[in-house]
């Protein structure tokens, strides 16, 4: 079995227990939680895996800011999102919800075979228009309010 180290970013209800729990298994050499980071694409862009085991999802910005880091994606296959933004699993893995069995393997599998980045990270633009742009610019949409895109913006721009 292939050695992993898991990071989970943010803050939540479970933190205690998630505490508890790295603690009861002697994992705290292998498990961390940062908590709540501002800029988490400084955390994202330097991961072999990002994994969602959502039981429901929105829009699943999470999903899409991985994929343009080119991080490999294994997501459970909930309702409004993870199936087509991973266009049917084409673009990462797709598991049942509730299946841990099912999410471990993609895992291991995804660790083990990952896809290349640049299948994960958006085509170039293919109209005129996005030719005549200045060198280095990029478009991406993002929501009204959001502190996650240009995040995202600005880290696409220094990779070009």
């Amino acid at each position: 079995m292939r050695e992993a180290r898991l990071t989970i970013v943010g803050e939540g209800d479970e933190r205690g227990n998630l505490e508890a729990l790295i603690e009861a298994l002697n994992l705290s050499q292998d498990v961390s939680l940062p908590g709540h980071n501002p800029d988490p694409l400084s955390i994202l862009s330097q991961a072999s895996l990002f994994v969602s085991s959502s039981s429901h999802e929105g829009l699943g910005n999470a999903l899409i800011e991985a994929m343009a880091c080119g991080v490999p994606v294994v997501a459970t296959d909930a309702p409004y999102g993870p199936r087509e933004i991973l266009q049917g699993g084409r673009l990462g893995r797709l598991v049942p919800v509730g299946d841990a069995t099912a999410l471990a393997q993609a895992m291991a599998m995804t660790l083990e075979q990952p896809p290349e980045s640049a299948v994960l990270r958006p085509a170039p633009p293919r109209n005129s228009a996005s030719r005549h742009r200045p060198k280095g610019s990029s478009i991406f949409f993002r929501r009204q309010g959001s502190r996650e895109m240009p995040f995202l913006r600005r880290r696409r721009l220094r990779q070009l």
